[in-house]
Parts: C-alpha cells; sequence; structure tokens
C-alpha cells in the first residue's frame, strides 16, 4: 500500500533540489550544496536529500534539465497519425546509430504554418538506467513508472487513444517518456 508521500527532485543543469510533499502539501526543502553533473555526483548526495527532507516514501517525481536531455525542434509536413508513427521512429532509429538507445517523446507544438512543428525530447537510455539503478537501490520508485510496461506494449504496436507521438507518454508532460525499439 503505498501512502500519500512523493520525493520531488528537481534537477536542472548542475542544480539539485529535493522536496518531501505529505498530500500534495511541501513539508520540507532540500539544496545540494555542489554542482550535480553526473548520475555518481547524484548519487553521492541522494541520501542526505532523503534524510533530510524526511522522507520516507517510495513515490519519486523527477524534473529533469541537464545536458543528457536533448531537444530537437523541427518543421515537418502534416502527416497521418500512422505515417507521422513511422516517420518519428526511423529518425530516432537514425539518432540511435550514432548516439546509442534513447528514451523519447514528441511535443507537438501550435504554429500558423501549413507544416507541423513539433519538439522531440531524447534521453540516453544509459542515463536512465544508472539513474534508475540509483532510485531503486533506495526503494524509490520513479511515479507513474510504467514506462517498460507501456513501452513493451508499444513495441507489440498497440497504440494508446490520444497518442499523436506513436510512443508511450509519463504523467507529467514534456520530460522523457518514450523509447525507440530496443
Amino acid at each position: 500500500k503505498r501512502n500519500n508521500d512523493v520525493l520531488g527532485l528537481a534537477w536542472f543543469n548542475d542544480s539539485l533540489h529535493a522536496a518531501s510533499f505529505h498530500r500534495q502539501k511541501m513539508t520540507v526543502d532540500w539544496s545540494a550544496s555542489t554542482p550535480i553533473r553526473t548520475v555518481a555526483d547524484f548519487e553521492a548526495v541522494i541520501d542526505d536529500a532523503i534524510a533530510l527532507t524526511g522522507f520516507s516514501g517510495t513515490d519519486t517525481l523527477l524534473l529533469l534539465e541537464n545536458e543528457q536531455f536533448m531537444h530537437q525542434a523541427d518543421d515537418i509536413p502534416v502527416f497521418s497519425d500512422k505515417v507521422l508513427r513511422s516517420y518519428l521512429k526511423n529518425r530516432v532509429q537514425r539518432h540511435e546509430q550514432t548516439n546509442g538507445k534513447v528514451l523519447w517523446v514528441m511535443q507537438p507544438l501550435i504554429t500558423m504554418k501549413q507544416e507541423q512543428s513539433i519538439i522531440l525530447h531524447l534521453l540516453p537510455r544509459s542515463f536512465y538506467d544508472d539513474l534508475n539503478r540509483v532510485l531503486l537501490k533506495r526503494h524509490l520508485d520513479l511515479r507513474g513508472e510504467d514506462l517498460e510496461a507501456r513501452a513493451q506494449h508499444r513495441e507489440r504496436g498497440a497504440r494508446e487513444p490520444g497518442d499523436r507521438s506513436g510512443e508511450p507518454r509519463r504523467a507529467g508532460g514534456a520530460g522523457f517518456g518514450g523509447h525507440g525499439e530496443r
């Protein structure tokens, strides 16, 4: 049984902030006193974040914006959902040939053009796996962590209603949430 506590982590560039929430109300916050650039840096301070926020639950929410998290804006022709999924899958596969496996999600942009504008958010799979291992060692579970199940569901060709990108999305918006073929 889960309680109503959530550990919120905000890792923006070199800064890491944490806050403990009880029933959606922040109770205690904490900030790293040193720059956090790598997963090893993150692991070196996460125990302090947990202890000093008094967090005793498992649910964790991560907001991430750092050099590992890439964003590619592009104008593309207006495609049907099926063609758009194929286009994005091929684009991600080309990216993975030189950069390795990624988690990804497409975010549509509203424009006045005849083209469709998108932002493709890409996170190296190895970065995510390393970060998730650090959290799991501390019995912390990324909230809404159904990523693997949804990705496997997607690989079998199933489609989620209303998902224009053709890839799974995480709760909470434009974070990473999909992944290409493994």
